[in-house]
């Protein structure tokens, strides 16, 4: 079963720092898995247009590129440095170890878990809110 397709404010932002920086970019897109994140850096590798750093919407696919990357002998971080988002535990045991954005799962089940408590315990309608949860960056041995 593969994961859907869905918007992510992430790339906003991501597209919208490089271009403020004047950093080149390129967007591959498939679903969050390892088997998409092998596949998308195998057609950069087999294309010969394999950047600088790959910066991964998710751990699982900053790990299958890592496969991928492993498998045509290119070395993380020497000839490229790589990112993922999540923080999942299996980054502490990727090699070299992943380097990864923190986002605060927990927290952000929390919040969800009380609104609804919330409304329910006082019988009121459910309004969307926004809760912005801060994130950061786990440094490992992915990036130089």
């Amino acid at each position: 079963m593969h994961d859907k397709l869905y918007h992510d404010q992430r790339k906003e932002y991501f597209e919208h720092y490089c271009k403020k920086y004047n950093i080149d970019y390129s967007i591959s897109e498939e679903t969050f898995s390892i088997e998409s994140g092998f596949n998308m850096t195998y057609e950069l590798i087999k294309n010969k247009k394999l950047p600088s750093a790959i910066f991964a919407a998710s751990d699982p696919i900053a790990i299958g590129a890592m496969r991928a990357l492993k498998q045509y002998d290119i070395k993380i971080p020497e000839d490229i440095s790589i990112i993922g988002f999540d923080n999942i535990e299996t980054t502490n045991y990727t090699d070299p170890p992943l380097t990864t954005v923190f986002a605060p799962t927990f927290d952000m089940g929390f919040m969800a878990a009380r609104q609804l408590f919330d409304a329910f315990k006082h019988n009121e309608n459910i309004s969307p809110i926004k809760i912005l949860l801060p994130c950061f960056l786990i440094e490992r041995n992915s990036c130089i």
